[in-house]
C-alpha cells in the first residue's frame, strides 16, 4: 500500500509538472521531481508550492508540500558482517511568505509539519532514527544577485523529526538557453551526516519544463561512506 500511495504520488506530481499547458496570465504554481543518487543511497522526490492569490512573481502567502522516498544501506556493528537495508518515507507540508526585496531579489520562509518513517532490514536498535517520528519543520530560501551575470540561490531547511538539516548553496551564471555554476550541500539527522561538492546545469524551457542534472563528490563523516553523486530535477512553473 505504502508503495503505491508513494508511486501514484510521484507519478502525479511528475505528470502534472510535464503536461501542464502554459496560460495566459500570472503563474501561480511550482512543481518539481527528480532522483539523486550517491554511494550505497538513492532518493527520489517531488513537490509543489502555491502562491495563495495567484501570482508566484509578488510578494504572497505560500503553501508548500514534498514527499520523498529513499533507499540505502549501511554496516551496523550489531550485524558484524551484514548490511542493514533501509527503506525511508518522508512527507511534509508548510505555510509560508514570500518577499521580493528587488524583482530579482527574493526571500522566502515556510514553517509547517514534517514526517519521516525510517524501516531496516534487519532491525537496527541502535539506529535512533527507525520507526516514525513527527515533527516541526521550518525553510528558508533566498535568491540574490551576486554580480552582473552571476546570482546566488540558497536553501536552509530543519526538522525537528530526528533532528533533520539540509543546506543548499548555488552560485548560478545564466546562459542563453542554460545556467550553470558550483554547489554545496550538506544534508544529515540523528544517524548520519554528508557533505557534497559538484556542480549543475539546468536546461531551460525543454518542451516547457526546465531539466536540471548535478553530479560532485559527496563525504559521509559518520559512515565513512564517500563516493560520488548525480542526480536529475525536473522544474516547471504553471
Amino acid at each position: 500500500m505504502r508503495i503505491a500511495i508513494t508511486s501514484a504520488f510521484f507519478t502525479a506530481a511528475l505528470a502534472l509538472a510535464a503536461t501542464s499547458s502554459h496560460a495566459a496570465g500570472p503563474q501561480a504554481t511550482k512543481a518539481w521531481g527528480g532522483l539523486i543518487a550517491s554511494n550505497d543511497a538513492a532518493y527520489l522526490y517531488a513537490g509543489a508550492a502555491h502562491a495563495w492569490h495567484g501570482n508566484l512573481d509578488k510578494d504572497d502567502v505560500m503553501l508548500r508540500v514534498s514527499a520523498g522516498r529513499g533507499w540505502f544501506h549501511y554496516d551496523s556493528d550489531a550485524f558484524p558482517g551484514d548490511a542493514v537495508e533501509a527503506d525511508k518515507l518522508d512527507a511534509d507540508i508548510m505555510l509560508g511568505y514570500q518577499k521580493f526585496l528587488t524583482p530579482q531579489q527574493r526571500f522566502t520562509i515556510y514553517a509547517g509539519f514534517d514526517s519521516q518513517k525510517t524501516d531496516l532490514s534487519p532491525e537496527d536498535t541502535n539506529n535512533p532514527t527507525r520507526g516514525t517520528e513527527r515533527g516541526f519543520k521550518t525553510q528558508l530560501e533566498f535568491v540574490s544577485p551576486i554580480t552582473a551575470g552571476l546570482n546566488f540561490d540558497g536553501t536552509l531547511a530543519y526538522s525537528t523529526a530526528n533532528n533533520y538539516y539540509y543546506t543548499s548553496l548555488r552560485a548560478e551564471a545564466p546562459q542563453n538557453g542554460y545556467t550553470f555554476g558550483p554547489e554545496v550541500v550538506a544534508l544529515g539527522n540523528e544517524s548520519f551526516d554528508q557533505q557534497r561538492l559538484g556542480g549543475f546545469v539546468n536546461f531551460l524551457n525543454v518542451k516547457g519544463m526546465d531539466i536540471g542534472l548535478n553530479a560532485g563528490y559527496a563525504w559521509a563523516s559518520r559512515q565513512h561512506d564517500d563516493g560520488a553523486y548525480a542526480g536529475v530535477g525536473l522544474f516547471k512553473k504553471f
